[in-house]
């Protein structure tokens, strides 16, 4: 899949709950992209701590709260220590955090 055909891509210097809205709404639209240790400019800082264990909590985090699961990938890069979380249009739509708030791409139902 190439990753760059996202419109759509969300920057996160550190990894919260606060991706999940975008991870919805990104479900439930045409899919996009959320690096996490860059600056809301894109300019990369660095996540800090064990990268492939940060993958793995913001996996964690799309299987504890977004419902159904919404199909997504999660790669590391290691020399900007980085996370890309691609999420793709899903097939089951609506796609919600904790089965009730929907996120649409700039609506909240």
């Amino acid at each position: 899949m190439d990753i760059n055909i996202y419109d759509d891509i969300e920057y996160k210097e550190t990894i919260s709950t606060a991706f999940l809205k975008n991870a919805c709404a990104f479900a439930n639209y045409n899919g996009g992209k959320i690096v996490f240790g860059t600056s809301s400019k894109g300019e990369i800082v660095g996540l800090s701590g064990d990268l492939s264990r940060l993958s793995e909590t913001v996996d964690k985090m799309i299987v504890d709260y977004i419902c159904p699961l919404p199909p997504h990938h999660i790669s590391i890069n290691e020399d900007t220590k980085t996370i890309e979380l691609i999420i793709e249009e899903g097939t089951s739509k609506p796609y919600r955090i904790n089965q009730s708030m929907t996120y649409f791409c700039g609506l909240t139902v």
